[in-house]
């Protein structure tokens, strides 16, 4: 049996350079055979590529559709997708609204199912553990976020009755129960990116830790002086504190319960050489209090908010903040980088902007 999909036609001698592009590019169908014709390899593709990632190959090409055989008997083959899984269970109308991403925490699967689709759930819910073999447990997410702690409940419908895992990051491990605290997998770049810009000997303030993704992962990769990790959803605190001990970072990461503003004010004014402030929808209530947790040679601020497409410049909003809390407190600023983070509704975005922040000015030089 054959299969007729989109094929890169490349002459032999370029074939297995061709293949190795293809993959990093992920646009390599392996679930179908190369196929010879004359002295041409059919390089079978996963959708037909754009221009744009056409232009990286820099080799004579053509586009053709073609007749390939898979690389095992379609029945026996892993879906690739929700859409794959359920082709031939649901109409396409259905198919049309199932969900294309979905979060992945540890073994659970946490999926937004479409009020037309509720009925079809456990069908929805066996394609999860289909396309992700590794996935134990499936969730629905069930209401908005909300609540003092800004989290949303998930339902279990499918798999082992439990919403706590583990959840492998960048070599780390963080122990999460997704319907008590707040993790986003989603921003596991990001989390990376701010750690890559720690040095050594820094002590830095994580303002809303919760159970560490931040905290942690500095920790772990450079050798800090300290990291006051504080959240006030005593629940988060608890998993932070297993979290320290799972990945070993006792002494390095110490973690706070309570009110942030409170805690900078009265135990870590003017201590920290780096301020992280992810809190993106009321950050900015709590700048005067990054500020002053800032030693007075000055330091970073990598700070959270949502931006909107309506507004005129995505940035504008959140760096006019900053510099009127620097004003306020004496500081000079400096916008170091700024950065869409992740969508977060429609025409909606979580940013990010680093500010370094200088020592105070002194207003009798002025």
């Amino acid at each position: 049996m054959t299969n007729k999909i989109f094929c890169l036609k490349v002459p032999k001698q370029h074939g297995e350079r061709v293949r190795s592009a293809l993959i990093k590019l992920k646009i390599f169908d392996q679930s179908h055979k190369i196929a010879h014709q004359d002295q041409f390899l059919l390089i079978p593709l996963v959708e037909r590529p754009s221009p744009a990632v056409l232009a990286e190959l820099k080799i004579p090409f053509e586009i053709v559709e073609a007749e390939v055989e898979p690389t095992v008997p379609a029945k026996e083959r892993k879906p690739r997708n929700l859409t794959e899984a359920l082709e031939d269970k649901l109409t396409p109308f259905e198919l049309a609204i199932i969900p294309v991403s979905y979060d992945i925490v540890g073994d659970i699967a946490i999926i937004e199912i479409p009020e037309g689709l509720m009925h079809a759930q456990n069908l929805i819910a066996k394609a999860v553990f289909d396309v992700h073999p590794q996935i134990r447990v499936v969730a629905k997410k069930v209401g908005a976020v909300g609540g003092e702690f800004r989290v949303r409940e998930a339902q279990v419908i499918a798999g082992e009755t439990r919403t706590t895992t583990i959840h492998k990051e960048y070599g780390c491990r963080f122990k999460v129960d997704i319907n008590k605290v707040y993790f986003s997998p989603r921003l596991a770049t990001e989390h990376k990116r701010v750690a890559s810009q720690v040095r050594p000997g820094e002590t830095i303030v994580d303002m809303f830790a919760g159970i560490g993704p931040f905290s942690i992962l500095i920790a772990k990769s450079m050798p800090i002086e300290k990291i006051y990790a504080i959240d006030k959803n005593p629940v988060a605190v608890e998993f932070l504190k297993e979290n320290i001990k799972l990945n070993k970072v006792e002494g390095k990461v110490i973690p706070f319960l309570g009110d942030t503003k409170k805690i900078i004010e009265t135990k870590l004014k003017n201590q920290a050489d780096r301020v992280i402030m992810n809190l993106p929808h009321t950050a900015f209530e709590f700048l005067d209090s990054a500020i002053s947790a800032l030693k007075p040679v000055g330091g970073i601020i990598h700070y959270y908010e949502i931006g909107s497409e309506e507004q005129h410049d995505i940035f504008e909003r959140a760096i006019e903040r900053i510099t009127s809390s620097a004003k306020k407190a004496g500081r000079e600023i400096e916008i170091l980088h700024k950065r869409i983070v992740r969508p977060y509704a429609p025409y909606e975005y979580q940013i990010a902007v680093d500010a370094l922040l200088n020592s105070y000015i002194d207003i009798n030089t002025k």
